[in-house]
């Protein structure tokens, strides 16, 4: 049994993603370890891997540059293992400290700027469409004094199946 976690990485490039997955499997050697990790570049909206495949899905900052939101989620979501998660965040870290946000949103410009909480109403509608029941959104420091957007986070699982392949409850 194939014990190696597999994710998928989606970069900030303009709707690309960054897999370390194999699209039919992986190669094992005698310990039941798969073949080294490998980069595959893609359109987030057609991810280039077979249902169910991965266990993690990392997005920082790249879904406000694919092309459609609703098929990027849809996509990542079919591609997750069952028990799998998705992060899909735009945003910075919540312990990074106000003055070194400050100073790395004042360098983004205008073309970076944004509303978190419309972005979340958009998720919101968005997600559940999918069927997607088990999703949380997070705005990290959303109270700071210095007015300074840290950004949205969006997490999503897919559900365990059980050996039926029903899911569980």
């Amino acid at each position: 049994m194939n014990r190696w976690l597999r994710l998928a990485a989606l970069t900030a490039s303009a709707c690309c993603v960054a897999a370390w997955a194999s699209t039919q499997g992986t190669q094992e050697d005698k310990h039941g370890k798969a073949d080294a990790e490998r980069m595959i570049q893609a359109d987030a909206c057609e991810l280039p891997f077979r249902d169910n495949l991965v266990d993690v899905v990392v997005s920082r900052g790249s879904f406000q540059f694919w092309p459609d939101l609703r098929k990027g989620l849809s996509e990542i979501y079919r591609v997750l293992k069952p028990g799998g998660v998705a992060y899909i965040g735009r945003g910075l870290p919540e312990s990074l400290p106000p003055e070194t946000a400050r100073r790395m949103r004042s360098e983004q410009g205008k073309d970076m700027k944004y509303d978190p909480a419309a972005t979340a109403q958009q998720l919101r509608e968005i997600v559940p469409s999918l069927g997607i029941k088990d999703y949380h959104m997070h705005r990290p420091r959303i109270d700071n004094p210095e007015g300074i957007n840290y950004g949205l986070w969006l997490q999503f699982c897919k559900p365990k199946l059980d050996e039926g392949g029903a899911v569980k409850p």
